[in-house]
């Protein structure tokens, strides 16, 4: 989504072209006129740039000019920052300190409960005494028994495993219980140090070889009736599930691993218990969370001319709670029937969707976030599904990356931090709020689908890469590494980074290795 970046870098650019900062060092420079007309031409850009948002996903000559004017943009955010620089060295000259505003504007350094109280209220409670009976049944034939739940992205499997988990019954029923979330990559050894995690808490065993982790791990559950949940599991080769769930075998009679998947095929060889397939919601079911989310209580019966619309939108959600909670979020408070119809008639509904259109209803809660809070969402996707973010990493993560706007002399670049995720929070584009210290430390995550979206629109800039890659997108700016491995000669590692002359943000997210020299700079650790 080339555009909404274009168009946070061009304000950006605008406004340091206007700061006294940037003046004084023009004049000092003798650049002063270039730095007028580079302010002319970028006013011109910036009012264009606000009616290609939503031309760039159906014209690739549009998309196409966007990529490269980000480039241009980038350079002339780079020559500003140089402007910057050097003036807060005068500065530092001038007075013998700096201030960390001054520093700061140089270069910026739980369940969703409305979703679970739906849950409750509507359909799903069948579901859930259902599963809730089966992990209480004894088994005849083997001490450990797997219940997977099936059903397509966005349709509530990990809200409904959560409700289970939760439940009472459950928790007096299993002395042990685990949480782990699986997602694309079914690595033996990763899983098992996350079961062993979840066991033991803190223990470290980054260290221990294959066989001592299986060691340990039969060890913890020998005797024990457990529950594991494995949630949203995709691996297809038996092979690698037989060698895990040999690990899982020596658990008490009534042991049970509960799983969430959206392939049958993934079922099929998991499951000793029928796969429970989650369906659809009704429309009514799925109108009544959309009212929830886009109303106040009762506000809804004022306002019929847009529940009629809201209805039809509705419809295109396919009966997926995840699209209908976030278009019904989008609306909230908007009372302009505009607003409502452009959400039914927008184009984006025509495009080719997985996932019946969920995805589609994803985009146009993106279309609709403010352009600097897009950039911080695109930033989520070099970090892997299921990470947790805590708002004391992710804050100044987004203040390096300058994507924090201040909005006032008096205003904290950490407060404005805490109001930008909150607003994305409350547009389902975070979830799964846990709270570390009430009111200062908590983390969140992203669901799958939208951490899918999140690289959708963050392509080809935000990428991520293995040292074996031969080819790299001219474009990249933000890189993460997932390899396992480190380059045998640290040299090589080197010589890839060079490749990589735009590039602004380094994350490695290696579970073996990291870098050994002081020449890897990483934004994140």
């Amino acid at each position: 989504m080339a555009e909404s970046f274009a168009f946070a870098i061009a304000d950006g650019v605008l406004g340091k072209l206007g700061s006294a900062l940037i003046q004084g060092v023009g004049l000092a420079w003798g650049v002063q006129t270039e730095l007028e007309e580079l302010r002319d031409t970028l006013s011109t850009i910036h009012a264009l740039l606000l009616d290609a948002e939503e031309k760039q996903a159906t014209n690739r000559q549009i998309n196409d000019w966007l990529g490269k004017l980000k480039l241009v943009l980038y350079d002339a955010e780079d020559v500003l920052d140089e402007f910057d620089y050097e003036a807060l060295q005068q500065q530092v000259v001038a007075s013998g300190s700096i201030t960390k505003r001054q520093a700061c504007s140089a270069k910026q350094t739980g369940d969703d409960p409305l979703l679970c109280s739906f849950f409750r209220c509507y359909r799903r409670d069948h579901d859930k005494e259902n599963i809730v009976g089966l992990l209480k049944q004894s088994s005849d034939t083997e001490n450990v028994s797997i219940i997977p739940i099936v059903g397509i992205g966005g349709l509530g499997k990990t809200t409904l495993a959560k409700l289970v988990y939760n439940d009472e019954r459950v928790a007096g029923h299993f002395p042990i219980k685990m949480w782990v979330c699986v997602s694309d990559e079914f690595d033996i050894e990763n899983l098992v140090k996350k079961i062993l995690k979840e066991m033991k808490g803190d223990e470290k065993y980054s260290d221990f070889s294959m066989e001592q982790l299986q060691s340990r791990l039969r060890n913890a559950l020998d005797g024990e009736k457990f529950l594991l949940v494995l949630d949203d599991v995709w691996n297809t080769d038996r092979e690698k599930w037989l060698k895990l769930k040999d690990l899982l075998m020596d658990g008490a009679n009534g042991s049970k691993i509960l799983v969430t998947t959206r392939k049958k095929s993934v079922a099929s060889i998991m499951g000793t218990f029928p796969m429970q397939e989650l369906k659809d919601l009704s429309h009514e079911d799925c109108l009544s969370l959309f009212v929830k989310c886009a109303f106040k209580d009762g506000e809804d019966n004022q306002y019929p001319n847009l529940l009629k619309i809201g209805d039809q939108i509705v419809e295109k959600c396919a009966r997926v709670p995840l699209a209908v909670r976030s278009l019904g979020r989008i609306l909230y408070l908007k009372r302009d029937e505009h607003d409502w119809v452009s959400i039914r008639d927008s184009e984006i509904w025509k495009l080719e969707q997985g996932e019946n259109g969920i995805m589609a209803a994803l985009r146009l809660s993106y279309y609709d976030l403010p352009h600097h809070l897009k950039q911080c969402f695109a930033l989520c996707s070099i970090f892997p599904k299921d990470f947790k973010f805590s708002n004391k990493f992710f804050i100044p993560f987004w203040m390096a990356q300058g994507l924090i706007q201040l909005s006032g002399q008096n205003a904290r670049m950490e407060d404005i931090g805490e109001r930008y995720i909150n607003e994305l929070l409350s547009r389902s584009f975070f979830q799964d709020v846990e709270q570390l210290v009430p009111g200062v430390l908590y983390v969140f995550k992203m669901h799958d689908l939208v951490h899918d979206l999140a690289m959708f629109v963050a392509q080809p800039e935000y990428f991520t890469l293995s040292f074996h890659n031969k080819d790299i997108p001219k474009r990249i700016q933000h890189v993460a590494f997932s390899d396992t491995d480190w380059p045998k000669e640290e040299y090589e590692a080197l010589r890839f980074l060079e490749k990589l002359n735009n590039v602004r943000t380094l994350y490695f997210q290696m579970k073996n290795a990291t870098p050994r020299s002081k020449s890897f700079v990483s934004v994140a650790s």
